[in-house]
Protein backbone atom coordinates (compact mmCIF):
# COMPACT_ATOMS: atom_id res chain seq x y z
CA UNK A 1 0.00 0.00 0.00
CA UNK A 2 3.03 2.57 0.66
CA UNK A 3 4.95 1.46 -1.80
CA UNK A 4 4.99 5.03 -2.98
CA UNK A 5 4.72 7.81 -1.06
CA UNK A 6 2.16 8.63 0.22
CA UNK A 7 0.40 12.28 0.49
CA UNK A 8 0.36 13.48 4.12
CA UNK A 9 -1.10 16.84 4.39
CA UNK A 10 -0.36 19.26 6.90
CA UNK A 11 -0.09 17.63 10.42
CA UNK A 12 -1.57 19.10 13.50
CA UNK A 13 -1.25 18.42 17.35
CA UNK A 14 -3.65 15.97 19.17
CA UNK A 15 -5.21 18.04 21.53
CA UNK A 16 -5.01 15.94 25.23
CA UNK A 17 -8.88 14.47 25.04
CA UNK A 18 -8.13 13.42 20.87
CA UNK A 19 -5.23 11.45 21.94
CA UNK A 20 -6.75 9.81 24.91
CA UNK A 21 -9.68 8.91 23.00
CA UNK A 22 -7.15 7.39 20.49
CA UNK A 23 -5.15 5.77 22.43
CA UNK A 24 -8.26 4.14 24.43
CA UNK A 25 -9.62 3.26 20.96
CA UNK A 26 -6.27 1.39 20.47
CA UNK A 27 -6.70 -0.66 24.05
CA UNK A 28 -10.05 -1.32 23.04
CA UNK A 29 -9.39 -2.59 19.17
CA UNK A 30 -6.41 -4.71 20.07
CA UNK A 31 -7.95 -6.06 23.58
CA UNK A 32 -4.85 -4.26 25.85
CA UNK A 33 -6.65 -3.54 28.56
CA UNK A 34 -4.66 -3.50 32.00
CA UNK A 35 -5.48 -6.62 34.54
CA UNK A 36 -8.10 -4.73 36.76
CA UNK A 37 -7.21 -5.39 40.31
CA UNK A 38 -9.55 -7.26 42.65
CA UNK A 39 -10.54 -5.04 45.33
CA UNK A 40 -12.29 -1.26 45.00
CA UNK A 41 -9.81 0.28 47.53
CA UNK A 42 -8.62 4.27 46.43
CA UNK A 43 -4.58 2.30 46.33
CA UNK A 44 -5.78 0.14 43.82
CA UNK A 45 -8.15 2.37 42.04
CA UNK A 46 -5.33 5.00 41.37
CA UNK A 47 -2.93 2.32 40.74
CA UNK A 48 -5.43 1.29 37.72
CA UNK A 49 -5.65 4.58 36.61
CA UNK A 50 -1.76 4.87 36.42
CA UNK A 51 -1.55 1.53 34.13
CA UNK A 52 -3.95 3.37 31.77
CA UNK A 53 -1.88 6.21 31.78
CA UNK A 54 1.33 4.63 30.96
CA UNK A 55 -0.48 2.23 28.73
CA UNK A 56 -1.49 5.41 26.50
CA UNK A 57 1.31 7.09 26.73
CA UNK A 58 3.05 4.33 25.14
CA UNK A 59 1.04 3.21 22.48
CA UNK A 60 0.36 7.00 21.92
CA UNK A 61 3.24 9.24 23.30
CA UNK A 62 2.77 13.03 24.66
CA UNK A 63 2.89 15.59 22.10
CA UNK A 64 1.46 13.14 19.16
CA UNK A 65 0.30 15.05 15.97
CA UNK A 66 -1.93 13.76 13.17
CA UNK A 67 -2.70 14.48 9.56
CA UNK A 68 -5.04 12.99 6.60
CA UNK A 69 -3.04 11.04 3.99
CA UNK A 70 -3.84 10.13 0.34
CA UNK A 71 -2.45 7.33 -1.40
CA UNK A 72 -3.07 4.11 -3.88
CA UNK A 73 -3.35 0.59 -3.54
CA UNK A 74 -3.93 -2.55 -5.92
CA UNK A 75 -3.19 -2.82 -9.69
CA UNK A 76 -5.74 0.04 -10.07
CA UNK A 77 -4.10 1.95 -8.27
CA UNK A 78 -7.36 2.81 -5.59
CA UNK A 79 -7.38 5.80 -3.80
CA UNK A 80 -7.13 5.04 -0.14
CA UNK A 81 -7.75 7.80 1.97
CA UNK A 82 -6.83 7.70 5.69
CA UNK A 83 -5.14 9.68 8.88
CA UNK A 84 -1.67 9.28 9.79
CA UNK A 85 -0.40 9.34 13.81
CA UNK A 86 2.84 10.86 13.90
CA UNK A 87 4.75 10.77 17.66
CA UNK A 88 8.35 9.92 19.16
CA UNK A 89 9.54 7.56 22.02
CA UNK A 90 11.92 8.48 24.44
CA UNK A 91 13.18 11.18 23.23
CA UNK A 92 13.41 9.47 19.47
CA UNK A 93 12.69 11.00 15.69
CA UNK A 94 9.08 11.58 14.90
CA UNK A 95 7.87 8.47 12.77
CA UNK A 96 4.57 6.91 11.95
CA UNK A 97 3.11 5.22 15.00
CA UNK A 98 -0.11 4.73 13.76
CA UNK A 99 -1.84 4.78 10.84
CA UNK A 100 -6.05 4.49 10.38
CA UNK A 101 -8.20 3.25 7.39
CA UNK A 102 -11.87 3.01 7.37
CA UNK A 103 -13.05 1.49 10.46
CA UNK A 104 -9.46 0.01 11.76
CA UNK A 105 -6.47 1.46 13.21
CA UNK A 106 -2.67 0.12 12.26
CA UNK A 107 0.64 0.48 13.78
CA UNK A 108 3.41 0.40 12.26
CA UNK A 109 6.74 -1.14 12.56
CA UNK A 110 8.00 1.47 14.80
CA UNK A 111 5.19 0.94 17.48
CA UNK A 112 5.81 -2.77 16.97
CA UNK A 113 9.33 -2.66 17.98
CA UNK A 114 8.50 -0.51 20.83
CA UNK A 115 5.15 -2.29 22.64
CA UNK A 116 5.85 -6.13 22.20
CA UNK A 117 2.94 -8.34 21.71
CA UNK A 118 -0.12 -6.13 20.73
CA UNK A 119 -0.91 -8.48 17.83
CA UNK A 120 -0.19 -11.70 16.94
CA UNK A 121 2.62 -12.64 15.33
CA UNK A 122 3.20 -14.89 12.22
CA UNK A 123 6.64 -16.18 10.81
CA UNK A 124 8.00 -17.24 7.48
CA UNK A 125 11.83 -17.82 5.73
CA UNK A 126 13.50 -14.92 5.16
CA UNK A 127 13.35 -15.19 1.43
CA UNK A 128 9.67 -14.82 1.67
CA UNK A 129 10.06 -11.99 3.99
CA UNK A 130 11.68 -10.28 1.02
CA UNK A 131 8.85 -10.70 -1.43
CA UNK A 132 6.46 -9.11 1.07
CA UNK A 133 8.70 -5.90 1.38
CA UNK A 134 8.31 -5.71 -2.12
CA UNK A 135 4.59 -5.61 -1.56
CA UNK A 136 3.67 -9.03 -2.09
CA UNK A 137 0.88 -10.72 0.23
CA UNK A 138 2.02 -13.80 2.32
CA UNK A 139 0.40 -17.28 0.96
CA UNK A 140 -0.77 -20.07 3.25
CA UNK A 141 2.19 -22.33 2.09
CA UNK A 142 4.47 -19.72 3.15
CA UNK A 143 3.66 -19.72 7.47
CA UNK A 144 5.75 -21.63 9.26
CA UNK A 145 3.74 -23.59 11.99
CA UNK A 146 1.77 -24.98 12.99
CA UNK A 147 0.91 -24.22 15.31
CA UNK A 148 -0.39 -20.17 15.01
CA UNK A 149 -1.22 -17.81 17.63
CA UNK A 150 -4.82 -17.79 18.70
CA UNK A 151 -5.50 -14.45 17.80
CA UNK A 152 -4.89 -15.12 14.11
CA UNK A 153 -8.25 -15.43 12.86
CA UNK A 154 -9.61 -13.93 9.83
CA UNK A 155 -10.05 -10.35 9.33
CA UNK A 156 -7.37 -9.86 12.51
CA UNK A 157 -4.16 -7.54 12.21
CA UNK A 158 -1.54 -9.51 12.32
CA UNK A 159 2.88 -8.59 12.27
CA UNK A 160 5.09 -11.04 10.25
CA UNK A 161 8.98 -12.21 11.23
CA UNK A 162 11.33 -13.87 9.04
CA UNK A 163 12.92 -16.87 10.75
CA UNK A 164 16.05 -15.38 11.16
CA UNK A 165 15.35 -12.71 13.55
CA UNK A 166 12.33 -14.36 15.08
CA UNK A 167 11.39 -11.49 17.72
CA UNK A 168 11.64 -8.83 15.24
CA UNK A 169 8.48 -8.14 13.26
CA UNK A 170 8.59 -6.21 9.93
CA UNK A 171 5.49 -6.02 8.24
CA UNK A 172 1.91 -5.81 9.53
CA UNK A 173 -1.05 -7.08 7.58
CA UNK A 174 -4.59 -8.48 7.89
CA UNK A 175 -5.15 -12.46 8.06
CA UNK A 176 -7.12 -13.34 4.77
CA UNK A 177 -8.13 -16.84 6.42
CA UNK A 178 -8.60 -18.21 10.19
CA UNK A 179 -4.27 -18.96 10.44
CA UNK A 180 -5.09 -19.79 13.77
CA UNK A 181 -7.58 -22.89 12.90
CA UNK A 182 -4.73 -24.17 10.66
CA UNK A 183 -3.49 -27.58 11.64
CA UNK A 184 -1.05 -27.84 8.66
CA UNK A 185 -0.24 -25.93 5.72
CA UNK A 186 0.55 -28.94 3.41
CA UNK A 187 -1.64 -28.39 0.51
CA UNK A 188 -3.01 -25.04 1.47
CA UNK A 189 -3.45 -22.80 -1.27
CA UNK A 190 -4.60 -19.23 -1.04
CA UNK A 191 -3.68 -15.39 0.85
CA UNK A 192 -3.02 -15.95 4.53
CA UNK A 193 -2.15 -12.49 5.29
CA UNK A 194 -2.46 -9.34 3.08
CA UNK A 195 0.16 -7.01 3.40
CA UNK A 196 -0.57 -3.19 4.46
CA UNK A 197 2.85 -1.84 5.90
CA UNK A 198 6.29 -2.96 5.96
CA UNK A 199 9.49 -1.80 6.95
CA UNK A 200 11.27 -0.35 4.18
CA UNK A 201 7.97 1.40 2.44
CA UNK A 202 7.61 4.84 2.21
CA UNK A 203 5.32 4.81 5.26
CA UNK A 204 8.39 3.37 7.22
CA UNK A 205 10.62 6.01 5.35
CA UNK A 206 8.76 8.96 6.19
CA UNK A 207 9.82 11.12 8.98
CA UNK A 208 9.08 15.25 9.78
CA UNK A 209 13.27 15.73 9.37
CA UNK A 210 13.46 13.76 6.24
CA UNK A 211 15.83 11.27 7.16
CA UNK A 212 15.34 7.99 6.46
CA UNK A 213 13.69 4.95 7.81
CA UNK A 214 14.99 3.58 10.52
CA UNK A 215 16.42 -0.22 10.50
CA UNK A 216 15.15 -3.01 11.93
CA UNK A 217 16.84 -3.98 15.25
CA UNK A 218 18.65 -7.28 15.36
CA UNK A 219 16.39 -8.80 18.83
CA UNK A 220 13.41 -7.74 20.79
CA UNK A 221 12.24 -8.69 24.44
CA UNK A 222 9.06 -9.53 24.53
CA UNK A 223 7.74 -10.77 21.48
CA UNK A 224 8.95 -14.80 21.56
CA UNK A 225 7.31 -14.56 25.49
CA UNK A 226 3.90 -16.21 26.71
CA UNK A 227 5.14 -19.91 26.05
CA UNK A 228 6.05 -18.98 22.43
CA UNK A 229 8.99 -21.24 20.75
CA UNK A 230 11.71 -19.42 19.09
CA UNK A 231 11.30 -20.70 15.38
CA UNK A 232 14.90 -20.13 14.69
CA UNK A 233 15.72 -22.88 17.12
CA UNK A 234 15.68 -26.66 16.10
CA UNK A 235 14.28 -29.70 17.62
CA UNK A 236 17.42 -31.11 18.98
CA UNK A 237 16.65 -34.78 17.71
CA UNK A 238 17.53 -33.03 14.15
CA UNK A 239 20.39 -31.56 15.35
CA UNK A 240 22.63 -34.49 13.67
CA UNK A 241 20.94 -33.84 9.80
CA UNK A 242 23.45 -31.71 8.11
CA UNK A 243 21.94 -28.41 6.30
CA UNK A 244 21.59 -28.65 2.37
CA UNK A 245 22.70 -24.31 1.51
CA UNK A 246 20.28 -22.41 0.42
CA UNK A 247 20.09 -20.78 -3.27
CA UNK A 248 20.93 -23.18 -5.52
CA UNK A 249 19.87 -23.59 -8.35
CA UNK A 250 17.08 -26.60 -9.23
CA UNK A 251 17.70 -26.81 -12.46
CA UNK A 252 20.79 -29.16 -12.28
CA UNK A 253 19.81 -30.91 -9.15
CA UNK A 254 18.12 -34.30 -8.94
CA UNK A 255 16.31 -33.05 -6.35
CA UNK A 256 13.97 -31.14 -8.71
CA UNK A 257 13.11 -34.23 -10.41
CA UNK A 258 9.39 -34.27 -8.32
CA UNK A 259 8.84 -31.07 -10.20
CA UNK A 260 9.55 -31.46 -13.62
CA UNK A 261 5.86 -30.77 -15.66
CA UNK A 262 3.45 -28.77 -14.89
CA UNK A 263 1.30 -31.42 -13.23
CA UNK A 264 3.47 -31.94 -10.56
CA UNK A 265 4.34 -28.04 -9.96
CA UNK A 266 0.16 -27.78 -9.93
CA UNK A 267 0.37 -29.76 -6.65
CA UNK A 268 2.95 -27.74 -4.19
CA UNK A 269 2.65 -24.04 -5.70
CA UNK A 270 -0.36 -21.86 -5.57
CA UNK A 271 -0.20 -20.76 -9.30
CA UNK A 272 -2.84 -19.22 -12.04
CA UNK A 273 -3.32 -21.59 -14.97
CA UNK A 274 -2.94 -19.04 -17.46
CA UNK A 275 0.86 -18.29 -15.73
CA UNK A 276 1.39 -22.31 -15.26
CA UNK A 277 0.76 -21.90 -19.29
CA UNK A 278 3.60 -19.63 -20.39
CA UNK A 279 6.28 -20.58 -17.75
CA UNK A 280 7.79 -21.73 -20.99
CA UNK A 281 8.42 -19.01 -22.41
CA UNK A 282 9.45 -16.83 -19.33
CA UNK A 283 12.98 -16.81 -17.43
CA UNK A 284 12.02 -18.95 -14.30
CA UNK A 285 14.37 -19.09 -11.14
CA UNK A 286 13.56 -21.79 -8.98
CA UNK A 287 15.49 -22.13 -5.41
CA UNK A 288 15.46 -24.82 -3.24
CA UNK A 289 16.23 -24.70 0.84
CA UNK A 290 16.09 -27.58 3.36
CA UNK A 291 16.13 -27.04 6.64
CA UNK A 292 17.30 -30.05 9.22
CA UNK A 293 13.39 -30.05 10.48
CA UNK A 294 12.42 -31.52 7.45
CA UNK A 295 10.60 -28.75 6.02
CA UNK A 296 11.58 -27.39 2.17
CA UNK A 297 11.12 -24.44 1.26
CA UNK A 298 10.56 -23.89 -3.06
CA UNK A 299 10.74 -20.68 -4.55
CA UNK A 300 9.48 -20.01 -7.60
CA UNK A 301 9.89 -16.45 -9.36
CA UNK A 302 9.84 -14.95 -12.99
CA UNK A 303 10.01 -11.83 -13.70
CA UNK A 304 6.73 -10.64 -13.02
CA UNK A 305 5.64 -12.84 -9.97
CA UNK A 306 6.46 -15.39 -7.55
CA UNK A 307 5.42 -18.29 -5.95
CA UNK A 308 6.42 -19.81 -2.58
CA UNK A 309 5.24 -22.85 -0.52
CA UNK A 310 6.67 -25.21 1.88
CA UNK A 311 6.52 -28.93 2.08
CA UNK A 312 7.73 -31.67 4.27
CA UNK A 313 10.12 -34.06 2.70
CA UNK A 314 11.50 -37.19 5.17
CA UNK A 315 14.95 -36.43 5.78
CA UNK A 316 15.86 -39.82 4.47
CA UNK A 317 14.20 -39.47 1.39
CA UNK A 318 15.68 -36.39 0.66
CA UNK A 319 19.25 -37.80 1.70
CA UNK A 320 19.04 -40.59 -0.79
CA UNK A 321 17.48 -38.09 -4.03
CA UNK A 322 20.70 -36.01 -3.04
CA UNK A 323 23.27 -38.58 -2.83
Amino acid sequence: MFKKKPQIKTLSPLRSSDRRRTADRIIAEYKLEPKQADDDTPEAKTAATEARTALRNSLLPDSALSAKFTTTSGPNLTQVNGTVYIGSHESGEQRVLWFSIDDTIYPTCYTLWHCPGIVPLLHTPAVVVQKIQGGADLMTPGLYGPPFPAGATKGAVVAVADLDNPSVPIAVGVCGIDVSALKTTAGAKGHAVKSIHWSGDELWDWSTSGKSGVAAPKSLDGWLAGGMTDPSLEDEHDQDHEDIDGGVSLENSTSNRGLSSKEDLAEVVDMPEEEMSTMGRKPLTTIFISTNTGQTLIWLSTKHSVMVCIITIPLSQTSRSTA
